[in-house]
Parts: structure tokens; C-alpha cells; sequence
């Protein structure tokens, strides 16, 4: 793959863009048919992905087809190993002017809930130390 990385997955909804992800060496996950963490985690013996990014932002829809502006981020929260990095290049508007009806409060002033708590608590562990066993007793990140 470009860039060094040795595995990389892709989740999308579009079976053209997953197809373009395929020929170009990425391992396509259809959310609707295959839960992306689930794949992630199997693949790297339930350590997770040692990056991520979202580049979906507003106007992300769940495999229901409804909006779910904060799901992609928290999914990605979740397959990603707690010592790895994340990004989000996705675009958040500053007003969603249907996000009253659809998400609440939140979302219409431009907030995506990611469930905070989650990236807080798996983000902050010392480099290298895994939260269950303490510093020095976690994996060795590497391409």
C-alpha cells in the first residue's frame, strides 16, 4: 500500500468506492453487511488498526440509511488500538439546520456526540502501555 502502511480497510456504503478501494489494495467493509470493527479487530488479533481516519463528517448515514453524524468517528474510536492515532477530515458544519429533528440539540448547533468518555479513557494511557496491564506491557507499534 501507498505510504508504508501494510493493511489497510475501507468502510463505505457505495459499492463503487469499495471496489476502487479493492484495486487499490484495501480491504473493502460494506457496514451493512460486515461490522467494521469486528473485521478490524479479527484481522489484527483484536489489537485494532494503528491509525484511522474519518473523512465522512455531516451527512453520515448508519446502515439503516439514517443520519448518524457521530457513528463513523465512533466506530473508528473503537477499531483503532488505544496507543494508535485517529484523524477526522471529514466536514462538520457550524449549523445543520435538520439536525434538530434527526439527532437533537447537538448536532443542530454543529456537536457530533462521539461518546467522549470512550476516546478519552482508551487515548490517554501512556505511550506503549496497555491500560490492562500497566506501562512497558503494551504492544510495539510498527509498520
Amino acid at each position: 500500500m501507498s505510504r508504508g502502511a501494510g493493511r489497510v480497510w475501507v468502510a463505505d456504503h457505495h459499492p463503487d468506492r469499495l471496489r476502487v478501494a479493492e484495486e487499490m489494495g484495501a480491504t473493502p467493509i460494506n457496514p451493512a453487511e460486515q461490522h467494521p470493527v469486528e473485521v478490524v479487530k479479527e484481522t489484527t488479533l483484536g489489537m485494532g488498526a494503528d491509525n484511522g481516519c474519518e473523512c465522512v463528517g455531516y451527512q453520515a448515514h448508519d446502515p439503516q440509511g439514517r443520519e448518524d453524524a457521530g457513528g463513523p468517528l465512533n466506530t473508528l474510536i473503537d477499531a483503532v488500538r488505544f496507543t494508535g492515532s485517529i484523524s477526522a477530515v471529514g466536514v462538520f458544519v457550524p449549523h445543520d439546520p435538520g439536525a434538530a429533528e434527526m439527532q437533537g440539540q447537538m448536532a443542530a448547533e454543529g456537536k457530533v456526540p462521539t461518546g467522549g468518555s470512550r476516546l478519552c479513557s482508551t487515548r490517554t494511557a501512556e505511550a506503549g502501555a496497555d491500560p490492562r496491564t500497566g506501562p512497558g506491557h503494551g504492544p510495539t507499534m510498527g509498520t
